[in-house]
């Protein structure tokens, strides 16, 4: 009983937000951003939004993408960026350099909408390392120290989500006689 409570206590202390920030797949158990956006286009048009996004966004894509099929409606980017070390001296590693993270950015892109999915989050180490791993206050990798990496990668996602559906809306078109 006392450890059922204690348990439960040290659950409820988890910040909130820290499960809200970090969606799970609940079949896989795994991080996972996800959702179908409605946008004006075809597939074709779709696609070229796409790209020119990620150019835009990160200066130049074709490093990252992995898998490009514009007839099937397919971009698919692994996504690397720095974890700022100026945010948390922990995350520097053993040389003192700043830690990266990563994740599989797939967009499947039909007339009229598309679905983005945002998967195998993980901190690039010697070995890559899974965040779930340090989602669970009952695991041996939890320390609650690694809480705001975790709102971190969570932030720049949300950055890049945002991001990404602005760059996916249709320019705005002028008539010629207004100007």
């Amino acid at each position: 009983m006392l450890l059922t409570f204690f348990i439960q206590a040290t659950w409820s202390t988890a910040p909130k937000n820290q499960k809200e920030s970090m969606p799970i797949n609940e079949q896989t158990g795994k991080i996972q951003y996800q959702q179908v956006v409605h946008a004006d286009g075809t597939t074709r048009e779709l696609f070229f939004r796409a790209v020119t996004w990620m150019n835009q966004y990160w200066g130049n894509a074709r490093g990252m993408i992995t898998r490009q099929d514009a007839s099937n409606g397919i971009l698919e980017a692994e996504v690397k960026f720095d974890i700022d070390p100026r945010d948390n001296h922990m995350l520097l590693d053993e040389q003192g350099e700043e830690k990266r993270a990563s994740y599989m950015l797939t967009l499947q892109l039909r007339d009229g909408r598309y679905r983005y999915t945002i998967e195998q989050v993980k901190l690039l180490r010697k070995k890559p390392f899974p965040l779930e791993n340090w989602m669970n206050p009952q695991s041996d990798q939890y320390e609650s120290r690694n809480i705001h990496v975790l709102q971190y990668i969570h932030q720049e996602i949300q950055t890049v989500i945002e991001s990404m559906k602005q760059g996916m809306s249709p320019e705005e078109e002028y008539d010629d006689d207004d100007w």
